[in-house]
């Protein structure tokens, strides 16, 4: 489970990270990768271990084509909110 802060902050990073990743300028000096920009949506978050890796495979796909995968992260990551919180 995850908190509602932690859906929040992965919908939000994802986001910026989605319209900051130019992949046509992915080499170069001062350039942030893909796998940098995934780090960043996942940095100091409290993802359990049994969903981060689908989570950074879903954040992945999204920052690379917003429009296909938005909804499956989204879809996800509700199904992961603890509701007790």
């Amino acid at each position: 489970m995850i908190t509602k802060d932690t859906f929040d902050t992965l919908l939000d990073r994802t986001a910026i990270a989605a319209l900051m990743y130019t992949p046509e300028l992915a080499t170069g000096e001062g350039v942030v990768s893909l796998s940098e920009h995934v780090a960043f949506v996942l940095e100091e978050l409290d993802v359990p271990d049994e969903h981060a890796a689908r989570i950074r495979d879903l954040v992945t796909a999204t920052i690379v084509d917003p429009t296909s995968h938005r909804f499956v992260l989204y879809a996800h990551l509700v199904e992961l909110v603890d509701d007790e919180e």
